[in-house]
């Protein structure tokens, strides 16, 4: 996907995402909630109209300390009871009161979420329910934590909610106060909407783990995708131990300090796989003394949040918090440093940005609002779930930008790969030619070597030393010397075959001669005779005498493998005359066992051959010789033919004749460069 279809996309997924979340932000609030505050214990909601709104009732409560207390014990007790925030009172345990004024003649339904203490809840009067087991130590008492509503009419006018509370678990007793009231309507629409959103939300991260869980099997590279994945999940498992704590609802037998040190954990694996995911979308972004402070300090509270004693755990909490602002403030010096070293952002990175910006916002405001200090928005309740999802969009369409972006390159890499693993492919093949090449023309002049040493050891055994063992032991010395010259010759004439740095002028007469010389011995030890038919007078022609003698043993190499007592010959004669030299044509003939029409097409192929015991590369290289010089070689084999002065009882055999043709460079050799073409 290109970057403009990329921009439309994002066009239309944004605004949804906000509309979505805005959507969810209000169906998550609900109807509109009123918050009453008391210094007396006493809340006077007569002039509510509860049919549009429901209250939360918060301030100080009458509250007896170190006792849990009936109704009843409570009213005699007014002697000793004390009007204040039981929120922050010292003590683990006592019993609070709270007396709401309300209209008559109305039925009311009361609502609010336990945290993580043990309550026994009385309303006018009578025993509602046990959230937990109350006790006077850590011991005796059970915590537990619950959303719980119960339906309610007052008692002339008034509602009473007495609490016996023990709290060893939390830093805060905040089962005091924070409950809602409402008419019955609105606060079990309230408790419904608390539960499909908070399910809503549990599935939008579980769907998110999954479906970037997956991207980065896919794509290993791009590890963003499992580390938010695993964030998704973690935002998932704080989702289902938090607000109306839906994993207790689930598994009630479970025990409550699993929920709690869950709910502690989530936040240090938070911070890791944020720090994680930051370092990996703006690498540049963060020291080597920020990221070992961010883990070191989240690895400690995640360990102490599994084996810390929870009421301690919950007071460090708040020094943990504190510690948080401070990587926050260090984190965006860091970032504005970056953006004035770096103006240039992705659209990946800007993106996420903007979901990461609201998303901390959310939190400090939440962690403000738990230690009561409210800025906006200041209404009632946290609103870091919320912020949580559309932070999870966000940053959804930013990985899901920066993995096309990823596939992309990765799809670019996959090519170039491909385009090398070809070339690799084109130099293996190189590389083997050039092997079967090498192998095939030092085999050539070793067999003429061994020849002529069989000859030389022959004759110092009949005859001694004499003139032709002399010549034969030179001929040795001289092939051992182009053998050498074709090592060192070898790579270049597999790859290109320019050799013209080799060239120059040279007589194809003498290159005949010398190469006949050489290989007569060898076509003599199969009753093989060479004869010779070349023009007198012939003009010089311009190339490599290495390169074209070493066509002229792959020809000769070829007649004497295809012929058994019978005759090889060899003409060079010169036609189509011209005022630069004309052209010289040579072919060498054999009486041999001829090619069938079939392989003859291929007869000059790599690796083609009619022969059980050959491989294919003689006549192969002489093609690539003859046109690396610009010219051009043939092949015919016609039966019973009778070829000048052929022996007749050569007649009944088929003739076989390859033909080349060259310019020649009887004027200039600078007029013949590019000489050799061969015809049929």
């Amino acid at each position: 996907m290109n970057r403009k279809n990329r921009i439309l996309l994002l066009i239309v997924e944004l605004p949804l995402i906000v509309a979505v979340s805005l959507g969810l932000w209000f169906v998550y609030n609900g109807p509109p909630r009123e918050i009453v505050s008391s210094d007396t214990g006493i809340w006077d909601l007569r002039s509510i109209d509860f049919s549009r709104a429901i209250v939360r009732f918060d301030g100080k409560v009458e509250f007896f300390a170190g006792a849990l207390l009936t109704p009843d014990e409570f009213a005699r007790s007014a002697d000793e009871i004390e009007i204040i925030d039981a929120r922050n009172t010292g003590s683990r345990y006592g019993t609070s009161r709270i007396r709401i004024l309300v209209p008559e003649d109305a039925s009311y339904a009361v609502s609010g979420n336990s945290p993580l203490g043990a309550v026994r809840i009385f309303i006018n009067g009578e025993w509602m329910d046990d959230i937990g087991l109350p006790g006077e130590s850590a011991e005796s008492a059970v915590p537990s934590g619950a959303f719980f509503y119960y339906t309610v009419r007052p008692r002339g006018g008034v509602i009473e909610i007495v609490q016996q509370v023990s709290n060893f678990a939390h830093r805060l007793n905040e089962t005091h106060a924070g409950y809602v009231i409402g008419s019955v309507r609105l606060v079990r629409s309230f408790a419904a909407r608390e539960v499909n959103v908070t399910a809503f939300v549990m599935g939008c991260f579980l769907a998110l783990c999954f479906v970037h869980l997956t991207l980065w099997f896919l794509l290993r590279r791009y590890r963003i995708n499992l580390y938010f994945s695993l964030l998704c999940l973690v935002w998932a498992i704080r989702t289902a131990v938090v607000e109306r704590n839906p994993l207790l609802d689930m598994f009630p037998g479970i025990i409550w300090q699993t929920t709690f040190r869950l709910d502690y954990a989530t936040v240090p694996l938070t911070i890791i796989l944020s720090t994680l995911i930051m370092d990996r979308l703006f690498p540049a972004v963060m020291t080597r003394l920020y990221k070992v402070t961010a883990y070191l300090t989240a690895a400690v509270f995640a360990i102490l949040s599994l084996f810390m004693q929870t009421a301690k755990l919950s007071a460090g909490l708040v020094w943990y918090e504190a510690m948080l602002m401070l990587m926050l403030v260090w984190y965006i010096a860091l970032l504005i440093l970056w953006f004035h070293k770096n103006a240039k952002i992705t659209l990946t990175q800007a993106i996420y940005l903007v979901g990461w910006a609201i998303f901390t916002f959310a939190c400090v405001r939440d962690i403000l609002y738990q230690n009561e200090i409210y800025i906006w928005p200041c209404g009632d309740g946290t609103i870091a779930e919320i912020s949580l999802v559309l932070f999870a969009f966000f940053q959804t369409v930013a990985m899901s930008l920066g993995t096309m972006r990823e596939m992309d390159e990765a799809t670019a890499r996959e090519q170039r790969l491909a385009s090398e693993n070809a070339s690799l492919d084109r130099l293996n093949k190189l590389r083997a030619d050039l092997m079967d090449t090498l192998s095939h023309e030092l085999r050539t002049p070793l067999a003429v070597m061994m020849g002529f040493a069989e000859l030389a050891v022959k004759e110092l055994r009949l005859k001694g030393l004499d003139n032709e063992t002399t010549a034969d032991l030179d001929a040795i010395a001289a092939e051992a010397g182009r053998l050498a010259a074709i090592v060192s010759d070898a790579r270049q004439l597999s790859l290109s075959r320019d050799a013209a740095e080799h060239r120059g002028e040279l007589s194809i007469e003498t290159i005949i001669g010398q190469t006949a010389r050489l290989y007569r011995p060898i076509l003599q030890r199969s009753a093989t005779s060479l004869t010779l038919d070349i023009e007198e007078n012939l003009p010089p022609v311009f190339g490599s005498a290495d390169e074209l003698t070493q066509v002229m043993f792959n020809l000769l190499t070829n007649a004497g493998k295809h012929t058994r007592g019978g005759e090889v010959r060899v003409t060079a004669r010169r036609v189509d005359k011209d005022a630069s030299g004309g052209k010289i044509e040579v072919t060498v003939a054999d009486t041999g066992t001829g090619v069938s029409p079939d392989f003859l097409p291929r007869a000059f192929e790599r690796y083609a051959h009619d022969d059980p015991n050959g491989v294919g590369l003689g006549l192969a290289i002489c093609m690539e010789i003859v046109t690396a010089h610009g010219g051009e070689i043939t092949m015919e084999s016609e039966p019973e033919r009778n070829e000048g002065n052929f022996h007749p009882a050569c007649s009944r055999k088929k003739i076989i004749q390859r033909t080349l043709s060259v310019y020649s460079a009887m004027y200039s050799p600078s007029a013949s460069e590019g000489f050799l073409r061969a015809r049929g």
